[in-house]
């Protein structure tokens, strides 16, 4: 019995050093550095873009994770999207349960810029949603998901139709400054 209880308490340290070394670990600057090098090169290559990012804070105990100046562009090579800041606060315990429940999600600052070349063409955002749709349908386990509270300030979003072809068969340019253009500024307080 005793030799039962030493395993057991033994087995426990060992556990308890290793999360403990690991959540060292993430609250080190260089790794939390390495760790946002290789994501954002992940999902570069993922999306066959350029991904950009200042810095992240992350936050073990929330479960929330920052990010500072976070620049996606589209396959054209301009910018997509420009965040300054960007939070999430995920329930972690929830993901262990194959449910996502997201506590909080904030965007400041951040600008959109969605076009189209052509009225009939695909929007420069649509090779992200191609990229992360479910490439076959199979059977799954339900998973929930829950978002509680969203805060945005400060947003842009400016979506335009660059070129189209008009009936007598003219080209037509628009830039941001002409009337095809929509801008959005959503602002909450």
């Amino acid at each position: 019995m005793k030799l039962f209880v030493k395993i057991t308490l033994s087995i426990i340290a060992v556990i308890g050093l290793i999360l403990g070394s690991i959540t060292a670990l993430l609250f080190n600057p260089s790794v939390q550095d390495y760790i946002k090098k290789e994501a954002l090169r992940a999902l570069s290559a993922k999306l066959q873009t350029e991904v950009r990012l200042d810095s992240t804070s992350i936050y073990i105990r929330e479960g929330g994770i920052e990010l500072f100046g976070l620049e996606v562009d589209d396959r054209a090579g301009e910018v997509m999207l420009r965040a300054d800041t960007v939070y999430g606060q995920v329930n972690l315990w929830e993901l262990v349960k194959s449910n996502i429940d997201i506590n909080s999600v904030k965007l400041y600052g951040a600008a959109a810029n969605i076009y189209k070349v052509r009225p009939d063409s695909a929007a420069n955002y649509q090779f992200v949603l191609d990229t992360f749709k479910k490439k076959e349908k199979a059977e799954s386990k339900k998973m929930s998901f829950n978002i509680d509270d969203v805060e945005v300030k400060d947003i842009d979003v400016c979506w335009e139709v660059r070129s189209f072809q008009t009936p007598n068969s003219q080209q037509l340019l628009f830039t941001q400054n002409m009337i095809m253009t929509i801008v959005w500024r959503m602002s909450r307080e």
